[in-house]
């Protein structure tokens, strides 16, 4: 009898793997049940630990990101920035055009 636990993942394993990492909500499922263990591989359950540690740190980021103002003045810039080249843009569809020279 194989010892499964020692065996490595196949590369049709991780296929499937991140197919489902590609379904919403059931991605956030499996996520948790491979960092409990549940998947019976030590090397999925670390790569899924790592994956959520990871996860954590970026979403960190984001909120400090977002609660510092930053991303309001990233926000405001943007738009700012568009609506000029809206402007610009309706300006020159109003502007008649010059007509060729006959």
């Amino acid at each position: 009898m194989e010892n499964t636990e020692n065996k490595p993942v196949s590369i049709g394993n991780w296929l499937v793997t991140f197919i489902l990492l590609a379904i919403p909500f059931v991605n956030i499922v499996m996520v948790i049940l491979w960092v409990c263990g549940v998947g019976g591989q030590p090397s999925k359950s670390n790569f899924f630990r790592a994956y959520l540690i990871f996860l954590v740190i970026i979403v960190g980021i984001a909120a400090a990101f977002v609660f510092s103002g930053a991303g309001q003045n990233y926000k405001d810039n943007f738009s700012r920035s568009f609506q000029q080249a809206l402007k610009q843009q309706q300006q020159q569809l109003a502007s008649p055009s010059p007509s060729p020279a006959q």
